[in-house]
């Protein structure tokens, strides 16, 4: 499979919290050597293969389920010895910096087993989005929600509520209902609900809200063409009056002053 690439001109590094560059979904890998780093942020997944990563006067094992991430201009070698393939998905923009931090991660992060098949699929999904022509704004709300999933597996999920604002960061931007969100915590609305409650001093509802609100208003504050409607759209919002009355009232202004 070759690589897939959305050539970004001087204006899209910033229009959107996380813009989309290149991804493959299978790809023969060749020996590279970065010494100024990547123009872009970096998530590969080792599918088949050997090799060896080199980062930072360390060397890493890469066989079939290693990851990493490393963060643009840094230095970066991997090198193939037989057979190796991957996947990988390269992005920009100002929320991965914000994602690091929260994440409690620097510019390089490495994972010797992860569940890399899950991922590569998920960049496929991304690719096909873009071919389906929906518009850039929901192709970020897919890469975000990517690059949030594959931090969160650095983390010990240890609670259903857990569990489910997981899911929910990851998500945001698909339909969610309290039935579906139960289903995954594996537990009845009413529990979850009860638990959830406790554990993030927020209901459920709030929580999918807060999540939705907080990233259209990344897309606003950075992309001045883009559309109220668009961005509500793009982050799960049906009601394009409704995401308006709730963005003010969280807020105190509106999408549009926003802009």
């Amino acid at each position: 499979m070759s690589i897939f690439t959305y050539n970004l001109n001087a204006d899209d590094e910033i229009v959107f919290p996380i813009s989309f560059h290149t991804a493959c979904a299978h790809h023969n890998q060749e020996t590279v050597r970065r010494e100024m780093g990547l123009g872009c942020d970096q998530i590969l997944l080792i599918l088949e293969g050997k090799g060896t990563l080199n980062c930072r006067g360390k060397s890493y094992e890469l066989g079939a389920g290693s990851a990493f991430f490393v963060a643009r201009g840094c230095p970066v070698e991997y090198i193939n010895e037989g057979g190796l393939v991957s996947a990988f998905l390269t992005f920009r923009g100002k929320n991965t910096d914000q994602l690091l931090e929260f994440y409690g991660c620097d510019e390089f992060v490495y994972h010797e087993s992860y569940p890399v098949q899950k991922y590569a699929d998920k960049i496929s999904e991304i690719i096909e989005l873009y071919y389906s022509a929906k518009g850039r704004g929901r192709l970020s709300s897919k890469v975000y929600a990517f690059v949030i999933d594959f931090f969160e597996g650095r983390k010990h999920v240890t609670t259903p509520a857990d569990e489910v604002a997981s899911y929910i960061q990851q998500n945001f931007a698909e339909k969610l209902t309290l039935v579906g969100l139960a289903a995954v915590a594996n537990c009845c609305v009413s529990k979850l609900c009860q638990d959830f409650k406790r554990q993030y001093e927020s209901s459920v509802i709030e929580y999918v809200l807060d999540v939705r609100l907080r990233y259209a208003r990344d897309m606003l504050e950075t992309d001045p063409d883009i559309s109220v409607k668009a961005a509500a759209l793009c982050c799960g919002f049906d009601d394009v009056s409704y995401f308006c009355r709730a963005y003010k009232k969280k807020f105190g202004v509106t999408p549009t002053q926003d802009r």
